[in-house]
């Protein structure tokens, strides 16, 4: 606010607010006088003791000349400086032109009047009390005398401006050289009124709403590589914060504005999060992170319930991602163990598709026990799930067989159980050991017996022993043969 008193047109032409006309215009000859021979003139009133030297030129001169013409426009500038209306405000002033600006305050305390309290606020507005100066002013548009001592000082008796009228200026001219966000606290004071209040609310938000707003505009024009669309989210969620706290706390979360707004960031937020995780060849630990950063902010801020919804639905999608994804320690062992899977799920259901699945993983899963211990969580699903696998196979081939070809019956149980020991040096999760598990390879272990196929725990190459075994399945085929035709 100080820029606005320094360089204000009263104090250019070297007088106060309610000076003469024949004062000003004495004042604006002495100025152009010394600029045709290129000298600054200076004024008892520049209080450069306080303010800024005051350069005076001819432009300038036009320029605060300009600015004076009109009634309207002298009040506007008559809110930021001096006037000099009682012999009171007279030895004060005085005072204040030689440096001794507490004996000026103290003499201008002494009795109130509408010109003490401007004189006060303008002091207090070039000691950085910002408060103070509001204070004093809107205790002089509130009471009809002082109001009406302004007006009249400053503009004369013929002109007519109405206490509404008189505040909205002079709050819309505050807003100018104030932040925006400082207004409201601005007008907590005894001497405001709700309407003043509501008024500086509205016009408080405006540039906020207009910084959103630009902001939003800016994402949406990003690049739509999955880079830009993740660094436009992230900048539209950081500088956005403040703004949209304000306007929050201004309007209320119940306000449609205030809806509408939020709603719009969090909409563009939400669409660089998708965009950027949809076109990322980034690895999913870091992905998955980024986006939910963005995604997460805009459930936060939505109010909709369809867009809070759908940012709900986003977020609940990235978090399961991420739940699912392996220990960072063991991604390699388990992007092997996957690629092994897919291999496998495009084969036929054969017992030597499970072995090769089983003999390929297994010396990953023990890198995956080693890191993370026999007893974790992950790698007991890893685990389990490739004896699942295998296991599968494993009862289709027994089953087709048994139903298709009797004379390969023997084989294919030996397969089976060769399968069978390589799964039991696999850890699995108990429930699965328990029920599914343990049930097949008991049923398989009993109808090897009755096939006369050994099941030690270890694997048997003797040939006299497959020999056996399909003698074994001959009869048993004769068997079935026979009681078919009867």
């Amino acid at each position: 606010m100080s820029n606005i008193i320094a360089n204000n047109p009263y104090r250019f032409l070297g007088i106060y607010s309610n000076s003469s006309i024949k004062d000003r215009v004495a004042n604006a000859n002495k100025i152009k006088a010394y600029s045709k021979v290129g000298k600054n003139i200076e004024f008892p009133s520049d209080l450069n003791h306080m303010l800024p030297a005051v350069h005076r030129d001819m432009d300038e001169l036009e320029k605060a000349s300009a600015s004076l013409n009109m009634p309207i426009d002298q009040l506007k500038n008559a809110f930021f400086w001096f006037v000099n209306a009682t012999s009171m405000d007279g030895i004060a002033l005085g005072h204040l032109q030689s440096g001794d600006t507490d004996k000026a305050i103290d003499i201008f305390g002494k009795k109130e009047t509408f010109s003490s309290l401007l004189n006060l606020a303008v002091i207090a507005s070039i000691q950085g009390d910002k408060k103070r100066y509001v204070t004093n002013l809107i205790k002089i548009i509130h009471d009809e005398t002082y109001r009406t001592g302004l007006i009249c000082a400053v503009c004369g008796d013929t002109f007519h401006i109405d206490e509404d009228e008189l505040i909205h200026l002079f709050i819309d001219e505050l807003a100018k050289v104030a932040n925006a966000s400082e207004l409201p606290s601005l007008f907590e004071n005894p001497h405001s009124t709700s309407e003043d209040k509501n008024y500086v609310a509205k016009l408080s938000i405006g540039e906020p709403i207009s910084a959103i707003n630009n902001a939003i505009a800016t994402a949406k024009d990003a690049n739509n590589d999955a880079e830009s669309q993740f660094n436009a989210g992230l900048l539209l969620m950081t500088s956005t914060k403040k703004h949209l706290d304000v306007v929050k706390s201004t309007l209320g979360t119940d306000d449609l504005q205030y809806q509408m707004l939020a709603d719009k960031l969090a909409q563009t937020i939400l669409q660089c999060g998708i965009n950027y995780y949809n076109k990322t060849d980034e690895d999913d630990y870091i992905s998955i992170d980024k986006a939910y950063k963005l995604q997460h902010y805009a459930e936060t801020v939505a109010v909709g319930s369809m867009l809070k919804s759908r940012c709900k639905e986003n977020v609940d999608i990235l978090n399961k991602k991420k739940k699912d994804l392996p220990p960072k320690e063991v991604a390699s062992e388990v992007k092997y163990i996957t690629n092994e899977l897919v291999k496998f799920c495009k084969l036929p259901d054969k017992i030597c598709h499970a072995k090769d699945l089983l003999n390929n993983t297994k010396p990953h899963l023990q890198s995956m026990k080693a890191k993370l211990g026999t007893y974790n969580d992950y790698y007991l699903k890893i685990s389990t799930g490739i004896v699942s696998k295998a296991l599968q196979n494993i009862i289709e081939e027994v089953n087709a067989v048994q139903n298709l070809d009797y004379l390969a019956i023997p084989e294919v149980f030996k397969s089976a159980w060769e399968a069978t020991l390589l799964m039991d040096k696999f850890d699995m999760e108990s429930d699965f050991k328990s029920s599914r598990y343990n049930m097949n390879r008991t049923t398989l272990k009993k109808m090897c017996d009755e096939l006369g196929i050994k099941t030690s725990t270890s694997i048997f190459n003797n040939s006299d022993e497959n020999w056996g075994c399909w003698i074994v399945a001959a009869i048993v085929f004769i068997i079935i043969c026979i009681s078919q035709c009867h």
